[in-house]
């Protein structure tokens, strides 16, 4: 909440151990529709890292 993602995303994640998923669908700043997956798999860096990454991929989508 409180970024430029805020009722911009509508998303799914999925957990296994050392794999985590989050699909959906991102509306960008121009009015654009995107549908992402993002997948990773076999991951040595906390979770929370990699959960920070994919939503900081998915705020650069947003911008467009």
């Amino acid at each position: 909440k409180g970024t430029i993602l805020d009722g911009r995303v509508q998303a799914k994640t999925g957990t296994i151990a050392n794999m985590r998923a989050l699909s959906g669908f991102l509306e960008t700043t121009s009015g654009e529709k995107i549908v992402f997956s993002i997948i990773a798999n076999h991951f040595t860096a906390p979770a929370a890292d990699i959960d920070a990454i994919a939503e900081r991929a998915l705020a650069r989508l947003a911008q467009r």
